[in-house]
C-alpha cells in the first residue's frame, strides 16, 4: 500500500517529509500533495512533516493491512481412485482468485484441510501418480495452490497470500500378485485347488478337455471336478477394485487303466487255458501287464487287448494291470479248469459165452 496526504499551511516552498519508518522508504511531492513509496500490507508507518520555519513537526503514523484476494478456490471432492501403476486427474471448480502477481500449480500431499501436510509431487497439470514414499491403499489429497512466484515457476508458501485449496481425496489401490499355485496331477477327477491371496477377491476358471466345476469359485481352496480325464488349465484372477492380475495352474487329472471283456479259453486238448482281456483308460503308451503267478508266464499285447501263455487247467492266475500315471494297479485274478473231454461210452448188456477154449467178442 502506499500513503498520501495533503500538505497546507506553513512556508508552501520547504515542505519536508522525514520517513521514520519503514527505514529506506522514499516518497514525492506532487504539487502539495506527497505520496510514500510501497509499503508491505501490514506494516506500520511513520513521517514527520515540517518546513523551514520550524514550527512542527506533524506526525502521520499507522499501519494498514491490504488483505489478500488470492483465493485458490476450491476442488472437487469426489474421491480418486488408481492402480498403483496408474494416474489420477485432480478436478479444480475453476473458482480461484488471483491478484496481478499470482501463479497456481497443484499440489500432491497428505493434509486434508486448507493447509498442506507433507508435499510428495507438484506440477502444473494436476495428474499424479503413486511415488515414493506414498503407500497404497493410504487417502492423500491433490489441492491448487496460488500465490506469488518463487523465482523457480513454483508458487512462493512464504507469501503473506499464500492459498491452499481443500484437496480432492485420492487413493491409489495395491496391484494384487497372483498365486494359483504349483502345478499338480492327481489320480481322480476332482482336486482341492490351493491359491496364494494378495488383495481384493478372487475367482476360478477352467479351460479342458471336458465340462469343469467348482464347488465355490471365490474360494482359493475351492475343489475343482471335472467329467473327463485330462489336463486342465485353472485360472485365479483377483481384482482390487479395478486392479486385477492372474495365474494359471495346470492339474492333470489321472485314471487307472479299465479291465473288460476278460476271457478263459481251453485249449483243444482241455490240458491247458489262456486269460485274455481288453484294456482301455490310462495311458494307452505305457499299458503293463505284472503277472503274480503262475510264476514265470508270459504274455502279448494285441492293441489294447493282452493273453497270457497257456495256463495248466485247474491253476490259479494273478495278474496286475496299471501305466505310468501310477493310479492302479487292476487286480484280474482267477482259475479255471478246463475239465475232459474223455468219455469211455457204454457197453452192450448183451449176455456172451463161449466154450472154455474158445472166445467172445464184447461190442
Amino acid at each position: 500500500y502506499t500513503v498520501s496526504f495533503e500538505v497546507t499551511g506553513g512556508d508552501v516552498a520547504t515542505y519536508v517529509v522525514t520517513v521514520n519508518s519503514p527505514g529506506g522508504l522514499g516518497g514525492s511531492f506532487v504539487g502539495n500533495v506527497w505520496t510514500s513509496d510501497p509499503i508491505v500490507s501490514g506494516m506500520s508507518y511513520d513521517f514527520d512533516v515540517d518546513d523551514m520555519n520550524g514550527c512542527g513537526p506533524v506526525n502521520v503514523s499507522g499501519s494498514f493491512d491490504c488483505g489478500c484476494l488470492t483465493d485458490a478456490g476450491t476442488m472437487d471432492g469426489t474421491v480418486l481412485t488408481a492402480c498403483e501403476d496408474g494416474t489420477v486427474s485432480a478436478t479444480h471448480n475453476g473458482d480461484e482468485t488471483l491478484d496481478g502477481n499470482d501463479i497456481t500449480q497443484y499440489i500432491l500431499h497428505d493434509g486434508n484441510s486448507a493447509s498442506l501436510g507433507t508435499v510428495y509431487d507438484m506440477n502444473g497439470t494436476g495428474i499424479f501418480g503413486l511415488v515414493p514414499p506414498m503407500l497404497a491403499g493410504v487417502t492423500y489429497y491433490i489441492s491448487l495452490v496460488a500465490g506469488n512466484d518463487d523465482g523457480s515457476g513454483n508458487v512462493d508458501p512464504a507469501d503473506p497470500c499464500f492459498s491452499v485449496a481443500i484437496g480432492q481425496p485420492v487413493i491409489f489401490d495395491a496391484n494384487p500378485v497372483s498365486d494359483a499355485g504349483p502345478d499338480d496331477s492327481i489320480c481322480s477327477l476332482s482336486y482341492t485347488l490351493a491359491a496364494v491371496p494378495s488383495v481384493g477377491g478372487g475367482m476360478w476358471t477352467a479351460m479342458g478337455p471336458g465340462t469343469a466345476s467348482f464347488t465355490s469359485p471365490n474360494l482359493v481352496g475351492t475343489v475343482g471336478s471335472v467329467e473327463v480325464a485330462g489336463v486342465y488349465t485353472y485360472s485365479w484372477t483377483e481384482d482390487n477394485t479395478g486392479c486385477t492380475d492372474s495365474d494359471a495352474v495346470l492339474i492333470s487329472f489321472l485314471e487307472a487303466p479299465i479291465v473288460s471283456n476278460i476271457m478263459e479259453t481251453c485249449d483243444g486238448a482241455n490240458e491247458n487255458y489262456t486269460v485274455s482281456f481288453e484294456v482301455t483308460g490310462g495311458d494307452v503308451a505305457t499299458y503293463m501287464v505284472t503277472v503274480n503267478s503262475p510264476v514265470g508266464l508270459g504274455g502279448s499285447c494285441a492293441g489294447n487287448v493282452w493273453t497270457s501263455d497257456p495256463i495248466v487247467s485247474g491253476t490259479s492266475y494273478d495278474f496286475d494291470v496299471d501305466d505310468m500315471n501310477g493310479c492302479g494297479p487292476v487286480n484280474v485274478s482267477g482259475s479255471f479248469d478246463c475239465g475232459c473231454l474223455t468219455d469211455a461210452g457204454t457197453m452192450q448188456n448183451t449176455l456172451l459165452t463161449a466154450c472154455e477154449d474158445g472166445t467172445v467178442s464184447a461190442t
